[in-house]
Order: structure tokens, then sequence, then C-alpha cells
């Protein structure tokens, strides 16, 4: 899950798991969010860019990605757009 961090008004900050995030050869990073489209759950993409490290969660500086999306941690390097997914486990965000 994304979650929204309020420890400053005018910048409030995102974080997902450090897991969500994958990092390719090019600088590209990228994590997978999951949609429910007519019944089905789909993994979808969303290009970020990332900042400070907290733990095991890292933020997101910039994006498509909204507080409280889900997000793929396990298997997301094999993922393709659209891609059907089953939710094994929806753990919450150790913070």
């Amino acid at each position: 899950i994304v979650v929204k961090i309020e420890d400053d008004a005018d910048h409030p900050s995102l974080i997902v798991p450090r897991d969500a995030v994958v990092r390719r050869p090019d600088g590209t990073e990228t994590v997978w969010t999951i949609a429910v489209e007519d019944g089905v759950t789909k993994a979808e993409p969303r290009e970020i860019k990332t900042g400070r490290t907290y733990h095991d969660n890292i933020e997101v500086l910039s994006g498509d990605l909204e507080p409280g999306a889900r997000v793929v941690v396990r298997g997301n390097e094999i993922l393709r757009p659209g891609q059907t997914v089953t939710v094994a486990e929806d753990t919450p965000m150790d913070i």
C-alpha cells in the first residue's frame, strides 16, 4: 500500500516498500500497481522517481501514484503491463 506522510504540510511525502521499486539498467524506476477490472486483477506499471529511504520503505518524489494504491513487492521484475495476477498476501506497510 502506498502511504502518504504528512511530515511537512507544504510537502507531504508518498512512500512505498523498497521491494516494490524495480530499477532498470537505463535508470528508470517503476512500481507495479494492482487494479481490478471487471473482476480480473491486473498489474499496471507506474514510472516513478525516488528519494530518501526510511527503513524498508522509500520516498516517491514524482510519478503517477496515489496514496492507498496497492503495489507488487514480489515477482515484480517479470511482470508485463495488463498481466493478470493473484494477490497472495495483502500486507500493510511497516512504517
